[in-house]
This record gives C-alpha cells, structure tokens and sequence, in this order.
C-alpha cells in the first residue's frame, strides 16, 4: 500500500541524502561490508523518526541483505534488521508481510538467548501488537503475559519494561471488554512509571490516556475527561511525544466530547487529529480508518448524514485496500 507523500522530492532527497552520509558513505558503497550495514541502518532511523517509513524499506531492506551476508543467518543484528523492517511493514499497514519477518526476529532471539532473557520480551511485544491490530486477540494475550513474566522475574516488578508491558496487556483487556483486569494493569504501569520516570514523562500520557479510555468506557466520563486533559497537558510539554500520540490523545478527547453530546468541541479535535494522522502515517493508512469512522459518527450524530456517509465510504475504501 502507498502512503501519501507530504514532503516535496526534493526533501525526501535531501533527508535520504543526509541520513546516509552520516557516515560519509553513499549507495554506490552501501553493497561492500559490515560497516555498509550500520549506516544504512541510522538511515533506517533516521526515516522513521521522520516518519517517512515507505521511503525507509528499501533501505531496511537492503541493510537485512547486508547483515545476512556479513554476519550469518542467526546473528542479533539480523534480528534487529527484520524487527524494525517488521515494524515499517506494520505502520504501513502491511501486516501480512510484518508476521513472518517478527516471527523470524523472535526466533533468532530464543535462539541466541534463550527464551527467558529480557530482550526476547522485544520482539514478542512487538509481535503481539500487529495480532493486537489484526484482531487476533487470543494470540497477542499468549504473547504479551510471556513478556510481562520474561521481564518481571529478569528485572524486577518495578521496572520500565514491565510497566510497558503491564500497558499493553491493559488495553488489550480494555478492547476485550475486562475492565477490571485492564484497571489493574494500568494503575500497575502508572504507579511504576510516574516513580521511575517523573510524573511529566511521555510515558505517563500514554497511560494516563489509556486509563481515560478504559473510564469512557465505563461511563465514567468526568474521571475520563479530567485523565484525558492531564495527559494532553503532559504531551503539550515534552519534546519527545510522537505525532501519533498527539493525534490518539486528540481523537480520544474528541470522542469523549462527542459521546457527551458536545460536538462543538469534539470537531476541531477530530480534524486536528486526522490531520495529524495523515501527515504522519499517510491517507490511506488503517489508523486514518479509524478517525474517519469517528468522525463520521460525529457527523451522523449531528444530522449531517452526506458528511457523514462519505466519511465511511473513505473510511471503507482504506479498510477495503489494507491486507
């Protein structure tokens, strides 16, 4: 699937021309060794974190076939270079391609390291959010508590990994429907989080958001509105806060404001949030989907039911052309 291109050619260029120099080497050389490899590889990074991740797959791609070629088959870069080709696959909402490169990275990592280290709790996190997206809810619990279990008896209850995990694991019980266990696992990962990592931290939004959906739904919408502003404040502040979680918190205030009937407010955060996702992920993306569908229910509710159908039927031409 093609996202759509929001930098001119000529930006593109000029990021893919400065990422691959930051070692000083070119295409031309990127076939020759190792060191070809780790270059390509900041390239990789370098894209994502721009969030040009169509432009970055033939780069991740050919830095996979590099270490291949230099390291060996079962080797821990490999296992990295097919993670993060994964995880490109997975933003652009290639999910049958992403499976098997995340099955590959995990099975080198239990083989390298056995299946109780720390880091092999990576690459099943990983795979059991693309079955979290998929909907293959049964497959990504199985997943997700052996991270958590890996991670707890490895380093520690208190740790970041496990509050990450704990994470997880909530909102995955909040889209099955058990709050209560969802509840549990997000006043986990605050507690763990707010301690470690400072009561203003990215993190803490993002939970403090998750936490806010799970109170939406239970109907407690004034607990869920008061958790929505704090973590929209947290992400106001901090530098790091990716795009995509400006737009999740922005949509899930939106919703709020809608199901409380205040669609004046929920509106401008809707298509703030849809701008932001398009930009980021590009138009056709499944998260995009999302918005739309959200949007649309806005619309309906509103009685502007044109707007509201074409928002589905774009809504339902990008479900329609993911595979």
């Amino acid at each position: 699937m093609k996202t759509q291109n929001h930098f001119s050619r000529l930006t593109i260029g000029l990021l893919i021309t400065f990422a691959l120099n930051l070692g000083g080497i070119s295409l031309a050389s990127a076939q020759d060794d190792h060191d070809d490899a780790e270059k390509l590889s900041e390239a990789v990074s370098y894209l994502y974190k721009a969030g040009k991740f169509e432009e970055a797959v033939p780069f991740a791609e050919r830095t996979l076939q590099l270490r291949e070629q230099a390291l060996g088959q079962d080797h821990p870069k490999v296992a990295a270079s097919l993670n993060n080709l994964a995880e490109l696959k997975r933003k652009l909402g290639l999910y049958e391609e992403a499976d098997p490169l995340y099955q590959r990275s995990l099975a080198i990592s239990e083989k390298i390291l056995g299946p109780f280290h720390p880091r092999v709790a990576y690459p099943l996190n990983n795979l059991a959010l693309l079955y979290e997206t998929m909907g293959h809810y049964s497959e990504a619990e199985v997943l997700l508590s052996r991270a958590l279990s890996i991670r707890i008896n490895s380093l520690g209850k208190n740790h970041p990994d496990v509050a990450q995990s704990l994470n997880n694991l909530a909102t995955l019980y909040i889209k099955k429907e058990e709050f209560e266990k969802a509840e549990n696992y997000l006043q986990r990962a605050l507690t763990i989080r707010e301690t470690v990592l400072g009561s203003d931290d990215r993190k803490v939004a993002v939970t403090l958001s998750n936490l806010a959906d799970l109170r939406t739904k239970m109907g407690k919408t004034a607990e869920a509105e008061a958790l929505y502003e704090r973590s929209r404040n947290i992400r106001r502040k901090v530098t790091n806060a990716s795009a995509g979680d400006r737009a999740l918190s922005l949509s899930n205030l939106a919703t709020l404001y809608r199901e409380h009937g205040e669609y004046s407010k929920a509106a401008p955060l809707y298509k703030q949030s849809l701008a932001i996702s398009e930009q980021t992920f590009g138009e056709n993306h499944p998260e995009v989907a999302v918005i739309l569908i959200n949007m649309a229910e806005l619309y309906y509710d509103m009685g502007e039911f044109s707007e509201a159908q074409t928002l589905y039927r774009r809504a339902q031409q990008i479900k329609e052309s993911t595979p």
